[in-house]
């Protein structure tokens, strides 16, 4: 402790500090503070999954509406029988952005398989 009270900052008085030096030093606070920066790099990593996950979500719809575009320009050129209305309430059909799991602030709907709201 002699230690740290050589480094005491001027504005915090001798006998706060040692006060907080002991609270520092106590095993119960040490494990505690442990378990925060576990907890907080826990989350970090979490946050950055999950952004991963809503870049590759972007790209994939991306990829699911070049494909529909496709798909619409190949059966006019092939005269498949279908007309483009019917072709277009098909492709609404296919889950949509109000029916996705988590909408965009995070929230889960009754749809989604992960992040259930406890039941208790």
């Amino acid at each position: 402790m002699t230690e740290r009270l050589k480094h005491r900052p001027a504005t915090i008085p001798e006998s706060h500090f040692k006060k907080l030096c002991l609270y520092w030093s106590n095993e119960n606070v040490k494990q505690k503070e442990k378990q925060n920066q576990i907890m907080d790099s826990m989350k970090q990593e979490h946050a950055k999954e999950v952004n991963s996950l809503k870049s590759e979500l972007q790209d994939v719809k991306q990829q699911m509406l070049g494909m529909q575009s496709l798909i619409k320009v190949w059966m006019q050129q092939n005269n498949s029988g279908m007309d483009m209305e019917n072709l277009d309430v098909f492709f609404r059909s296919f889950p949509s952005e109000a029916n996705n799991a988590q909408n965009d602030e995070g929230q889960c709907n009754e749809h989604s398989t992960t992040h259930a709201s406890n039941p208790d």
